[in-house]
């Protein structure tokens, strides 16, 4: 396990039973708090002082914390353009009280026959909202790098005064747009964040579309950032970092190859195992984890066979 010492100053890579000893003569415990990263990471602290601070962050964190409310809009392929305008107003009034908004585009009886208009409506919508300045970060790659994407990602999140980060493809893409999320609210080093050092106290919201189902990156507040110079691969976790937004849609992973949409099925039973083969379980959890595999080797062959098989890519 990768051990950091009280302070969150790395101590490197021990053997459990090691890093107990250091613990046990510091008069301190050994608490893991990074269990996906390879190896887990552990910090040596006093887990009953730690608790106590937390739940009084969190009492302070409620009392300032104001009341947000989802608010639900909905259009059809068939909607015009002045409901659309009058849709819109309702959008910007909601999201200036504080609210998040939630788009749903609704396809009724023969209107899913026929997808392109749909699609040509949420165009309409998108012209409407132009005057939104949009700034890119390009090339995101597996196993997504802090140098240069993350730290590149936060500069433009700061130089841009970014509100939101739109993540449009894969786990990675998700992943390293989490490590930005928070970087971009914090003015120290990002990897402070990554590494534990410091815990964040705010984060960009984060909306996402799924290109490629395999991680399952878009329902939880974690990810994985390779630092190459450092030789570190750390999973970063905060529950500042679940997206406020998931949009996942089958037709968009109908173009993904062959090899990619395999690679997603293995990378989806993986994680579906690491959670069946633990220590605490119940029949629940296994029953989840046991049709989980069951949809992923039925479905995965049929998206292999026909990928624009619309049931099966929306099972997967």
């Amino acid at each position: 396990m990768r051990v950091l010492d009280q302070n969150g100053a790395m101590l490197g890579i021990m053997p459990t039973s090691q890093a107990q000893r250091l613990a046990d003569g510091q008069g301190l415990d050994l608490v893991e708090i990074t269990p996906n990263a390879v190896p887990p990471v552990c910090k040596i602290m006093d887990y009953g002082k730690f608790r106590y601070e937390e739940s009084i962050r969190a009492k302070k964190a409620r009392k300032a914390q104001k009341s947000t409310q989802v608010k639900e809009i909905k259009f059809h392929p068939g909607t015009d353009t002045g409901d659309l305008q009058h849709k819109l107003r309702q959008i910007r009034q909601f999201l200036g009280e504080g609210n998040k908004v939630r788009l749903s585009l609704q396809f009724r009886g023969r209107e899913n026959a026929h997808r392109d208009i749909g699609e040509d409506k949420i165009a309409e919508v998108l012209e409407m909202l132009k005057g939104y300045d949009i700034v890119e970060l390009p090339g995101i790659q597996p196993n997504p790098k802090y140098d240069p994407s993350v730290l590149d990602g936060v500069r433009l999140c700061k130089e841009h005064n970014v509100d939101v980060i739109l993540s449009v493809g894969g786990g990675s893409v998700l992943d390293c747009s989490k490590a930005i999320a928070a970087g971009a609210k914090y003015d120290g080093d990002p990897w402070d964040l990554i590494s534990y050092k410091v815990k964040a106290k705010a984060a960009l919201p984060i909306v996402d579309i799924l290109t490629l189902a395999a991680t399952g990156s878009e329902y939880d507040c974690g990810g994985v950032i390779s630092r190459t110079e450092t030789n570190d691969k750390i999973g970063y976790i905060d529950p500042l970092l679940f997206p406020v937004v998931s949009i996942l849609d089958p037709v968009y992973t109908f173009t993904v190859s062959k090899k990619q949409t395999a690679a997603g099925i293995a990378d989806a039973m993986n994680h579906t195992i690491e959670q069946y083969f633990v220590e605490d379980s119940t029949l629940l959890n296994d029953g989840f984890c046991e049709s989980m595999l069951r949809s992923l080797m039925t479905n995965g062959r049929k998206c292999l066979e026909n990928p624009e098989d619309y049931t099966a890519r929306a099972e997967m």
